[in-house]
């Protein structure tokens, strides 16, 4: 008997060994992949990288961007979420939210795009700014909006009821789960907030979206309205084709420079180079980073001739006064969130606001 439960212990201690080794393997695979994305660099770089950096994703990243095998720009995941992008806007506000599903089929059924636009409408009458608080971004709280009331009618489906519930209902007629899973709202006081939706189903709705506000400082925007549209307009559409990390260099963290310091000088260790030669190599990557990263450095998208910043001090000179650009948020449908860097969901505003 006592040989038998000792046989029967060892068995078990094998098939826990089996099993832990297989989770292992999973977990090491899956981390290969989300690297793999996240740099493009080669498979065994990837392993390597990994490997030598104990499992840990963001070192083994930066570890590959030493050796020049990974971008400065996160790229955007490959991921199995489906969904829209609804935004909802009035003068001097607007208010985006992410309603996923599971197939890409849902999404482009017209019950689901009539839900999430109605959504979006119910985030924009979530919070009202006074009139005399501060030019605002936020993220908003779901559970909040799950309980705003909303009004469906669309041909197929009319009802009165809480943004939850018809999200249950919708969710019942599709045969799929659906899932709100983020909401924001913009505001200016002083300005107007502009957007742009890329892979646009209808108005008002796509996979990735951008917002901004345009801040007109002592100056009435009523005269300048189509211009200061138009233009905002333009930014937004830079902003999801260029995607920057920073609204200015001021931004930055300090601890992002020493980052990016380091990566340098690790890269350029080995020239042999005087040290003031050194020096100016490290300062003219950092430029070159924050030509990369940061929006008002960036290349203007549709004139690569002239800077982000060009663009809006021409604006001011137009307008008569001083235009800025207060904020700003980009979105994607299933991304993990990608912005400012030093948050998850993508809102990104001046230091100083």
């Amino acid at each position: 008997m006592k040989h038998r439960l000792i046989r029967v212990a060892h068995q078990f201690v094998q098939a826990a060994g089996r099993r832990c080794s297989t989770e292992n393997a999973v977990d090491q695979t899956s981390l290969i992949r989300q690297l793999r994305e996240k740099s493009s660099a080669p498979m065994k770089d990837v392993k390597a990288a990994l490997v030598q950096c104990n499992w840990d994703v963001d070192i083994a990243f930066t570890e590959l961007r030493k050796k020049g095998l990974a971008a400065v720009s996160k790229k955007a995941s490959r991921v199995a979420t489906e969904g829209l992008l609804a935004v909802c806007e009035k003068p001097g506000m607007a208010s985006i939210i992410e309603l996923n599903s599971e197939t890409d089929f849902v999404a482009r059924n017209e019950i689901f795009q009539h839900l999430a636009s109605r959504v979006a409408c119910a985030a924009l009458s979530l919070y009202e700014p006074s009139e005399e608080s501060e030019p605002d971004k936020m993220k908003l709280d779901l559970g909040l909006l799950r309980d705003m009331p909303i009004r469906l009618d669309h041909p197929k489906l009319s009802c009165d009821t809480t943004v939850q519930e018809a999200i249950k209902v919708t969710a019942s007629i599709m045969g799929e789960n659906l899932k709100l899973t983020r909401a924001f709202r913009m505001s200016t006081k002083c300005g107007l907030v502009s957007s742009y939706l890329h892979a646009s189903p209808q108005p008002g709705l796509g996979k990735t979206a951008a917002l901004l506000t345009l801040n007109v400082n002592g100056g009435s925007i009523e005269p300048f309205g189509e211009l200061l549209s138009t233009v905002g307009e333009s930014l937004a559409m830079h902003i999801v084709a260029a995607r920057p990390l920073f609204l200015n260099k001021e931004s930055v963290t300090e601890d992002v420079w020493e980052r990016e310091k380091g990566i340098i000088l690790s890269q350029v260790a080995d020239s042999k180079k005087p040290e003031k030669i050194l020096e100016k190599m490290v300062e003219g990557r950092l430029r070159k980073y924050a030509e990369e990263v940061v929006l008002l450095e960036q290349r203007f998208a549709m004139n690569d001739k002239i800077t982000v910043r060009e663009v809006v001090e021409d604006l001011s000179k137009k307008v008569g006064c001083l235009v800025d650009v207060g904020c700003y948020l980009r979105m994607e449908v299933g991304e993990t969130a990608e912005s400012d860097e030093s948050s998850t969901p993508a809102m990104v505003a001046a230091q100083a606001s």
